[in-house]
């Protein structure tokens, strides 16, 4: 077997996403994707008529109300306030069985192409990169071409839609490579943290006030 990210990195991942309850969708089987958002059209109306059952709402309102939301200047702020706070209830944050979840991997937009795509009621709210193990950049590499994607224009739906980006290289955290390990990020934030152990916290204390 090869030795490289899809096979050390990609791979496990998505056995352990579906391992957690999301449904693998392969790009071959074409899902009804909008072109605009990458939103699965289909299963967010399935999600919406199940989490909406009043004959009055209407997924496809709720559809063109976030399309417009992803289009506005403001980092994403109006879209994730319509997640929140909608009349409409568009995920069940009480309830998470209630919800549907599903992967997808190499999923293209315009010029992107993110390793794995995690969807919640048919919206990719998050998104993984993985880099292969020891390779000499790595996660740095990603960072970089990370920052510099949100500054494209063209990305600003994709980016004001994506609520939370992984990345990984499945290897364990060394200090003496802080670039290793696995690190998370809100969309628009240069800052990339990392998973720490309960147990572990390596949080510097304040000094004492004078």
């Amino acid at each position: 077997m090869p030795y490289n990210e899809i096979t050390r990195v990609q791979v496990p991942a998505l056995m352990h996403l579906a391992e957690l309850g999301y449904d693998f969708i392969p790009t071959k089987n074409k899902p009804k994707l909008d072109t605009a958002t990458n939103i699965l059209t289909d299963s967010f109306t399935q999600a919406f008529e199940r989490l909406n059952p009043n004959p009055n709402k209407n997924a496809k309102d709720a559809l063109t109300e976030m399309k417009k939301r992803l289009n506005y200047d403001d980092l994403g702020k109006s879209f994730y306030e319509y997640l929140l706070k909608s009349e409409n209830q568009i995920i069940d944050f009480d309830n998470p069985n209630n919800n549907l979840y599903e992967i997808m991997a190499e999923l293209p937009y315009k010029s992107l192409r993110t390793d794995i795509t995690l969807f919640i009621n048919g919206l990719p709210l998050v998104n993984i990169e993985v880099k292969q193990p020891y390779a000499e950049k790595g996660i740095k590499e990603e960072k970089i071409r990370h920052i510099e994607r949100y500054k494209n224009p063209e990305n600003k739906v994709f980016y004001n839609l994506t609520q939370i980006w992984l990345f990984s290289d499945n290897l364990p955290y060394d200090e003496n490579n802080p670039d290793q390990g696995v690190f998370y990020s809100a969309s628009y934030s240069p800052i990339f943290q990392r998973f720490v152990e309960a147990n572990r916290l390596d949080i510097t204390p304040p000094p004492p006030q004078k």
